[in-house]
């Protein structure tokens, strides 16, 4: 679930399927190469649940400065033998949206 600020104020989520997601993207993908690095995480687990958040950093190609920032909240569930991803929703740095410090 991509998110960002609505023209009139407030958030927009956009929620997708996989298939909704593939269809969203692959304009973009096929334009330009995407990067994603995990620069910093913290995890909350307890029993059968985890909520990661996860900071990232995009770039055209591997080593170069990246162009955008932000963090992934990834809900997960763990079923007694692997994690299933159940949500992710992500947000992008921007003026007025800094980056925590997420190494406090």
């Amino acid at each position: 679930m991509p998110t960002r600020p609505g023209p009139e104020g407030g958030g927009i989520a956009d929620v997708f399927d996989i298939e909704g997601y593939i269809a969203s993207r692959t304009p973009m993908f096929e334009k330009d190469s995407f990067f994603e690095k995990e620069v910093a995480r913290r995890e909350f687990r307890f029993g059968h649940i985890a909520h990661v958040l996860s900071s990232y950093e995009l770039s055209r190609s591997p080593g170069e400065k990246p162009f955008q920032r932000g963090i992934n909240s990834i809900q997960l569930f763990h079923d007694g033998e692997r994690w299933w991803v159940l949500s992710i929703a992500w947000d992008n740095e921007r003026p007025g949206n800094p980056l925590p410090d997420v190494e406090g």
